[in-house]
């Protein structure tokens, strides 16, 4: 029987002092027939020494540094000199308070809804204004939707055009044409990539990611919708497949310090339910997303559910916090502009339609 050992060191050194120890294991067996409970201690020691000897550097951080670092990093931001870009703001101010300000590197953040409700429209309010007022590089995964389908949806939200018009140019009228160009000038300009390929998994995103990281400076990505990411084994059951995505989601956030935004489907029973808002339990084939993610955000239109509802309702949009860690949750409303596909703070002038009135006793 052979007695060799074979150990991986890091490095010259590190392969230098593991083939010695190993010949001092190999001499040590060949001698007794067997190595006895302190010859055992003996080499695990000196295995443990090589691999410290191996590691290029201690990645351990104390309580000391981090307290002192995060208390330069306040004052700093209190005296007006920290870095800006510790947080990137929606734009959507309700929720921007919120949020402390937006959102952050290393953050998953869950959009869920039901079909119909503005999920798509929500994102891509989002990562224009982060693209185009901030300046800042955005990458989105277009799963369900073509790539041509979301510049003309761009166009109709910052030209503010209706997109049945762009989809039939002879219901365009003559302003439409002057803010089409206008708004395609200014898309020029914006740091904003979008790939259409569907049914990915978590490798090719992190694959893609971390290319356009490299080639323009990542700074937010938005994958729509994350239940039609495929599994890196397809054998494997449905609701695997997407832990699978959801821990890898979270991953890559940390990974290249971006907020990564990703839209879920969330079950049909929520909409039979006396509060059609959605809860945690409520997202669909996975409950990794409610623990895998830092924000969990959930919309409701009601008029979708109940269409006999007045004119009042068309642009109403509830919006629930139902998870941030560390921070507050609470529940906020928007303004959906539906032709231009986009939405807005609500108006503080405006008042918001009243349940009571709408639901004749009812729950929206």
């Amino acid at each position: 029987m052979s007695h060799d050992v074979i150990i991986v060191g890091s490095g010259a050194a590190g392969l230098t002092a593991a083939l010695a120890l190993a010949e001092q294991v190999k001499v040590l067996v060949l001698a007794k027939g067997a190595i006895d409970g302190g010859s055992t201690a003996w080499a695990q020691g000196g295995i443990a020494a090589v691999l410290d000897a191996g590691d290029e550097g201690d990645d351990w951080a104390g309580i000391d540094r981090l307290v002192v670092e995060q208390i330069d990093a306040v004052q700093a931001q209190f005296d007006g000199q920290g870095e800006a870009d510790r947080f990137i703001p929606t734009g959507l101010s309700e929720l921007d308070e919120l949020l402390d300000g937006g959102l952050r590197g290393g953050n998953l953040i869950i959009v869920g809804a039901r079909p119909s409700m503005g999920k798509t429209a929500l994102a891509d309010t989002i990562a224009l204004h982060v693209a185009m007022n901030l300046g800042l590089p955005v990458g989105k995964f277009s799963m369900e939707m073509q790539n041509s389908e979301g510049g003309q949806r761009s166009l109709a939200s910052v030209g503010r055009i209706p997109l049945h018009a762009l989809r039939r140019p002879e219901r365009l009228a003559d302003e439409h044409w002057e803010r089409m160009t206008r708004a395609a000038e200014r898309l020029r300009q914006a740091p904003l990539y979008s790939y259409d390929r569907g049914g990915l998994n978590i490798n090719q995103v992190r694959a893609k990611a971390r290319s356009l990281k490299r080639k323009h400076g990542l700074r937010m990505l938005v994958v729509d919708y994350v239940q039609l990411m495929s599994g890196i084994d397809g054998r494997q059951q449905r609701s695997a497949q997407l832990e699978e995505a959801s821990r890898g989601l979270k991953s890559l956030a940390k990974e290249l310090d971006i907020p990564i935004i990703a839209l879920a489907q969330v079950l049909r029973g929520v909409e039979k339910e006396a509060d059609p808002m959605p809860r945690m339990s409520d997202l669909k084939d996975c409950g990794s997303f409610e623990q895998d993610a830092d924000i969990v955000l959930f919309l409701h239109r009601p008029i979708v559910l109940k269409p006999a509802l007045g004119a009042d309702w068309k642009p109403a949009a509830q919006c629930r916090l139902a998870k941030q860690r560390g921070g507050r949750t609470g529940d906020f409303h928007l303004h959906y502009q539906g032709e231009y596909t986009k939405f807005s703070t609500w108006p503080k002038d405006v008042p918001y339609p009243t349940p009571i009135a709408a639901t004749r006793g009812g729950n929206l």
